[in-house]
């Protein structure tokens, strides 16, 4: 390293994201301007910050209204950077100069751009003058991405505003969903001889074949099916007392459950870059002392059981429920999974599905489901992580 003086030193930071920020008068009077200095400035609340000369329009609206939008602006808008930025909004209207299309914002009055990549509606927390500039923080009250625009501009210093060239769309998912029961822990063998104690005791005989291939539907449905199967009258008090005593009976068996191969390397790499949760048709008591026992559980920033859900795999909700809790949309949701039951729950939730034939069932039987990968084991880390964080198969 050696030291150089600032205005060379800090062309090095280039390229750097432009920003649109846009204000209002007391008369609702919008106004826009591009700026380069924005950042994110807390996580919760979520707040965005951006720095304005204290001589521009844009910094008397923000300070008279308290409110603002900030627009990230698509590739083809070069030319309104560049005149949104050489004007003032004292003198010029610059929205009908652009001929700038407007969406009306929920909860302040500055519009949303409908052709940025992304907008976010901002009210004012705090502001501190930093020399020539007044650095403002707004929390973000609602954000906005568009559906056809992608593309974003680039600020690459000395009036150059591009996209990055050549540059590949990388759409990172939000959370990872995991399954328990086959995908991230090898217990098949614990469940099947769980179910079969407390069956064998009321007579009941079915192959361990049968109960492994209904593994992910939990086990209300799973004592349900074996019982029809052997003809055996049931009601739903039988039920409860059946899973009361196969829970008991796996909480004991839970000091042999071992974790599939690559699965902890898994979950260390996706950690601190996308949000990780449980969603499983197993008990929580059996569920919570395993991760104890493995010391997996900081991984998980949500973990939803049988317990929790009207409706098991193939139904979506244990999946929803993720999605809901942790903020997201299903399409910005990826469920790893090793049943057909599983497969088709993530696809009735909308959200992009790994299959992983680790349990019972085969790659061909897992393909027919029409995951959008899969995967021989999760020891292929680098192709899970590839499709998670850049959306490339």
């Amino acid at each position: 390293m050696i030291e150089v003086p600032w205005a060379e030193a800090i062309r090095r930071k280039y390229p750097e994201p432009v920003v649109l920020v846009i204000s209002c008068d007391s008369d609702g009077k919008a106004n826009v301007m591009p700026a380069g200095w924005s950042m994110i400035a807390a996580g919760n609340p979520p707040m965005l910050a951006v720095a304005i000369d204290q001589s521009n329009y844009t910094h008397q609206l923000i300070k008279e209204t308290g409110e603002f939008v900030l627009a990230f602006p698509s590739g083809h808008m070069q030319k309104v950077i560049e005149y949104t930025g050489s004007r003032s909004g004292r003198d010029t209207d610059k929205f009908v100069e652009c001929r700038l299309e407007t969406l009306s914002s929920k909860h302040v009055k500055p519009p949303l751009l409908k052709e940025a990549v992304s907008c976010f509606e901002c009210k004012l927390r705090g502001k501190l003058e930093t020399g020539d500039h007044t650095i403002f923080a707004g929390e973000v009250l609602a954000s906005y991405i568009s559906e056809k625009y992608k593309d974003r501009l680039y600020n690459f210093g000395n009036g150059r505003f591009w996209t990055i060239p050549k540059r590949e769309e990388v759409e990172m998912f939000d959370a990872v969903i995991f399954d328990w029961d086959g995908t991230l822990a090898d217990t098949e063998r614990f469940v099947v001889n769980a179910f079969q104690e407390v069956l064998k005791e009321i007579g009941c005989s079915v192959s361990d074949e049968f109960l492994e291939r209904q593994i992910g539907i939990g086990a209300r449905n799973m004592f349900k099916k074996a019982l029809e199967t052997a003809s055996i009258p049931f009601d739903e008090k039988t039920i409860d007392e059946l899973v009361e005593k196969k829970v008991r009976v796996q909480v004991e068996l839970t000091k042999d459950v071992h974790l599939f191969e690559g699965a902890v390397e898994l979950l260390d790499s996706l950690y601190g870059k996308v949000k990780i949760a449980l969603a499983t048709m197993s008990n929580k008591a059996v569920v919570n002392k395993v991760l104890k026992e493995k010391r997996i559980r900081k991984y998980f920033s949500l973990i939803v059981t049988a317990d929790e859900v009207l409706q098991p795999k193939p139904d979506p909700e244990a999946f929803t429920i993720c999605a809901e809790r942790l903020g997201f949309r299903p399409e910005r949701c990826v469920v790893i999974e090793d049943s057909i039951f599983g497969v088709q729950g993530a696809k009735a939730a909308k959200m992009q599905c790994i299959a992983v034939p680790s349990g019972a069932y085969s790659i061909e039987e897992l393909e027919k489901e029409d995951p959008e990968l899969v995967v021989s084991s999760l020891k292929e880390r680098e192709k899970i992580l590839n499709f998670v964080l850049s959306g490339t198969l």
